[in-house]
């Protein structure tokens, strides 16, 4: 996965170039501006962001959201030991975050053995339920 120099998202909603890597994000760091957990090709702001609206009652949004789980999980929790678990969900994890973030998606939550991804905010694109839909397969 490319990792992108600048936020995809602060440039796409107000075309401003805030870097997450290299040289000149020193500055940006050191008022907490970073690559943002939810999709490292966005920054920290956007999380903010992305929180405001989730909690703003009269933001509308279009968006598609992804799910999903690993199948046969809670017997597989049975039968392995614990640390092969955490293995396996930490995998898991991985793969899902790496195919969301390919299609400008952000993870926005792990519970157990599912994820939750929405596409769309803060980096928008027409074709949003497609990217959801690839990021799945």
């Amino acid at each position: 996965m490319s990792r992108s120099r600048i936020c995809k998202g602060c440039w796409e909603q107000m075309r401003i170039p805030v870097p997450l890597r290299g040289p000149a994000s020193i500055p940006f760091r050191a008022f907490g501006i970073r690559p943002s957990r939810m999709n490292p090709n966005t920054c920290t702001i956007c999380e903010l962001m992305f929180t405001r609206v989730m909690k703003a009652r009269k933001i509308t949004v279009d968006v598609s959201v992804l799910f999903a789980d690993l199948r046969g999980y809670t017997a597989l929790s049975q039968s392995l030991s614990a640390d092969t678990v955490s293995s396996l969900l930490d995998d898991f994890y991985d793969e899902c975050a790496a195919a969301i973030w390919e299609f400008d998606g952000l993870l926005n939550k792990t519970v157990g053995d599912a994820i939750m991804a929405i596409f769309n905010f803060p980096i928008p694109h027409q074709d949003h339920a497609e990217r959801a839909v690839l990021a799945a397969r």
